[in-house]
């Protein structure tokens, strides 16, 4: 039993072990030993035997139909694979359709962008800063303007010295100096000071030779040709973008079950707003080019001497629709932009660069249509569009020195109709303001004063030659079209002047000869002269005023209007306009640049009665208005020559300013005016009057407090004849021995400085109340005879102009007309009398 079950245990124990073990290595029936078969018919032997045969079988059978379950294995891992390497297939497909109608779009979009950066040259020409000095006064702890009068190169000296607490704050000194082409900024806080500005020239543009680069490149109007091919790549673009969108919204089944994965689903949202944001742009691209596309047709090489219309209400009515039209895009497209992350994109660092600069100027781009909307209004009505504008444009002759550039002797009505200027000729202003046969004179001016604001203007019979009087162009142009619009009455009807303007445009020798210098010389055959940029002064008073032995200046027989001294002005006036209009479009560029420059630095000054226009022209910093920017520290000198002689040419005037900033926050100056007269030296052909009698005046903040002053002409007299060889001991007037005396004057109707033979005390200033609201003033006459040297000396102090490191800022200073007149008319603190 033992050994039986011993056995047993050995044999029976041993197949669950067998079966399932390695089947390998199982013994088959003809490996039973004999020993191993049963001898007496054991029961538990037989029974083995039995199990040993039938796993003998299945072994046999397993190893029969092996290679049958491989191959079927195989089969459904086939069958279960196959449908999935159609669907990657299929989702690569669909992938690489996207991406192709993506990146299709895409480049017809970038193409349309280059076909149109050519338009970009229009607004180029306009993309001049806006005016003003506000955006300095928060950069610096200190900031000192000083302001330009039209039409002069006076020399400016400034230095800056900060106290003991703003150099331990890092403040620094500065200083500044060189000729005053334009206002100038001179900052103290650790900022360079400003180099000197040369006198502002002009660049000559060659004449391009037809079908050369530059002719494209340079007109202001660009080749339609380049719009319509934008148009074209906007058309391909948009149905790119809509294919695009149409593949995204119906998906093969493999990507629209992907999508529900996370990152697959994240991707696809964002491809789909790509995909509106490209459809949304593409058609913003064609609505613009298929509004601009007829106008610029029409425009693009368009004579300005032909009778076709330029621009019509219609046109401008259409524009504006368009930019209304475009309005839900944006802020369709301004949302969609908003929604995608830049750094998700699967798209390289450059277009990421780009897409984020999208980003960034689209509601910068959405504004500026808005107001483009307003503009496009204003330009419509200043082109004439609606109904002709009329505009009086005088030339200025800053010989005669005046507030705004110059004495207007000339003058005349400039028409623009359906964006076309009628053909436009200069009259004397004496037309309108001395009385004789054939003029326009109605007897208005006569014993005529200015307004009482200007109570010190000294002569009689105020009218249209005598009306720029404030520095403040705006507040002059109206002066200038009351007293035209009292002067032009039924004269100027029935010679078909129309004796109310709707602005008025004023223009001194400066800008002139900016234009000839982009123009070339002009020939006048008649008088046998070429005109330049150099000699355009000299020749126009060569040729116009009276000599000092009263002879007439030489006219031509063959000007056709002999006995009229300014016909060489009236000719040379005729060929400029002649060749302005004949300029090709070509060379437009760099003249409407001059032009804008011009305007900029106030060489001409445009005032619009239209309040938006001139709303427009204010925030260009194109008005010609006094800059009264809070918190900005500075002085405007502006003098005004009454002498009745064409003086300044011989007149140069330096400013020099010494300003010391303390730790309180405030800022002295001491300001010295030179002004040496060398009368004959430069100018010959005007000697009637040879002493020179200016109104001066000085503008300042409203807070600023006069200390000192000295230099002005007290009315008071000091000597008659038997004056002192030095009656000036202080400096104010410097004089060669026995040349103190002053000379003849013009008529006046009050007095005006010193008479013939007559010394005045000098002082402070008589006038202290200020003409130009947001300015404290100080004025005063000034006489200064030949090769003197008059010296104005002024000491103010403008508490709270100092930003103090460390210091709350301080408060803002009122700039109302109201707070002008109680500040600026308060009475000097020590003003002083010489003599």
């Amino acid at each position: 039993m033992e050994e039986n079950t011993s056995l047993g245990a050995q044999r029976g124990g041993g197949i669950p072990a067998l079966v399932a073990g390695d089947i390998a290595d199982a013994p088959t029936a003809t490996d039973v030993p004999v020993a191993w078969l049963p001898a007496r018919g054991d029961w538990r032997l037989k029974n083995s035997h039995r199990v040993r045969m039938r796993l003998t079988r299945r072994l046999r059978r397993r190893t029969r139909y092996g290679p049958w379950i491989t191959g079927a294995t195989i089969a459904v891992l086939i069958t279960l694979l196959v449908p999935s390497l159609f669907a990657i297939a299929s989702a690569m497909s669909d992938y690489s359709n996207v991406r192709m109608l993506g990146q299709a779009g895409l480049r017809h979009l970038l193409a349309a962008k280059d076909d149109l950066a050519s338009l970009a040259t229009l607004g180029q020409a306009f993309s001049l800063p806006s005016g003003g000095s506000g955006s300095a006064a928060g950069s610096a702890p200190y900031t000192l303007l000083v302001q330009r009068q039209p039409g002069t190169f006076d020399q400016a000296q400034v230095s800056i010295q900060p106290g003991p607490k703003l150099r331990k704050a890092g403040v620094k000194a500065a200083s500044y100096g060189g000729i005053l082409s334009a206002n100038t900024l001179v900052t103290a806080g650790g900022q360079p000071a400003p180099k000197a500005t040369p006198v502002p020239k002009a660049t000559p543009t060659p004449t391009p030779k037809a079908g050369s680069a530059s002719t494209a490149t340079g007109s202001l109007f660009p080749d339609p040709r380049t719009l319509q091919a934008a148009k074209a790549e906007c058309q391909i673009a948009q149905q790119d973008f809509s294919q695009l969108r149409n593949r995204l919204n119906r998906l093969g089944w493999a990507l629209t079950v992907a999508q529900g994965l996370p990152p697959v689903g994240g991707q696809l949202d964002t491809a789909r707003v790509l995909a509106d944001i490209g459809y949304d742009a593409s058609t913003l691209g064609l609505l613009y080019s298929s509004a601009a596309l007829p106008l610029l047709t029409k425009l693009h090489g368009a004579s300005l001497t032909g009778n076709q219309a330029l621009l019509s209400q219609a046109d401008i009515s259409g524009l504006r629709g368009v930019i209304a039209q475009s309005q839900p895009l944006f802020a369709t497209l301004q949302q969609s932009l908003g929604a995608v992350s830049v750094d998700t994109l699967p798209v390289s660092d450059a277009q990421k660069a780009e897409f984020s600069a999208v980003k960034v100027a689209l509601p910068r781009v959405r504004g500026g249509l808005t107001q483009a909307s307003q503009w496009l209004g204003v330009v419509g009505w200043l082109l004439g569009t609606d109904a002709p504008r009329n505009l009086l444009l005088q030339t200025l002759d800053r010989s005669e020195l005046r507030a705004n550039g110059g004495f207007a002797g000339d003058f005349g009505i400039l028409t623009i109709s359906n964006g076309k200027i009628a053909p436009f000729t200069l009259v004397p202003v004496a037309r309108t303001d001395y009385s004789s046969p054939g003029r326009w004179y109605d007897g208005w001016d006569y014993r005529r004063r200015p307004p009482s604001t200007y109570s010190w203007w000294p002569i009689g019979d105020w009218g249209l030659r005598d009306a720029n009087l404030s520095p403040d162009f705006p507040t002059t142009a109206r002066l200038v079209m009351g007293a035209f619009q009292g002067e032009c009455g039924a004269a100027c009807q029935s010679a078909g002047v129309p004796n109310t303007v709707d602005g008025v445009i004023n223009i001194t020798p400066v800008a002139i000869e900016h234009l000839l210098q982009l123009t070339g010389p002009l020939v006048i055959p008649e008088y046998n002269e070429t005109i330049t940029a150099d000699n355009l002064e000299y020749k126009l008073h060569y040729y116009s005023l009276q000599r000092a032995d009263g002879t007439q200046p030489p006219s031509s027989e063959s000007s056709g209007v002999v006995n009229d001294r300014k016909a060489f002005l009236y000719l040379f006036g005729h060929l400029l306009e002649t060749r302005l209009r004949q300029t090709p479009q070509s060379q437009f560029m760099p003249l409407v640049r001059q032009l804008l420059a011009d305007v900029k630095a106030k060489d001409i000054q445009i005032y619009l009665n239209n309040q938006t226009a001139e709303g427009l022209l204010a925030k260009l910093g194109m008005a010609g208005t006094v800059d009264t920017t809070p918190g900005v520290d500075g002085f405007f000198v502006v003098q005004t020559n009454i002498s009745a002689a064409k003086a300044n040419p011989c007149v140069s005037l330096s400013e020099t300013d010494s300003v010391s900033l303390d730790d309180q926050g405030g800022a002295t100056h001491q300001l010295t005016i030179s002004m040496y007269h060398v009368v004959g030296a430069c100018d010959p052909w005007y000697q009637e009057f040879t002493t020179y009698h200016a109104y001066m005046r000085i503008y300042v903040p409203p807070q600023a407090r006069l200390q000192s002053a000295d230099g002005f002409d007290t009315n008071q007299r000091l000597c008659v004849t038997t004056c002192s060889p030095t009656p000036y001991p202080g400096g104010e007037l410097i004089c060669p021995p026995g040349r103190y005396t002053p000379g003849l004057h013009t008529n006046n109707i009050q007095p005006m400085g010193a008479d013939a033979g007559v010394l005045d005390k000098l002082g402070g200033p008589t006038q202290t109340t200020s003409d130009v609201p947001g300015r404290a003033m100080w004025g005063g006459f000034v006489v200064i005879p030949p090769y003197c040297t008059a010296n104005l000396t002024l000491s103010w102090y403008v508490p709270h102009i100092v930003r103090v490191p460390g210091a709350p800022a301080p408060a803002a200073t009122p700039t109302s007309s109201a707070a002008t007149e109680t500040t600026s008319g308060m009475p000097p603190l020590a003003l002083r009398s010489r003599g």
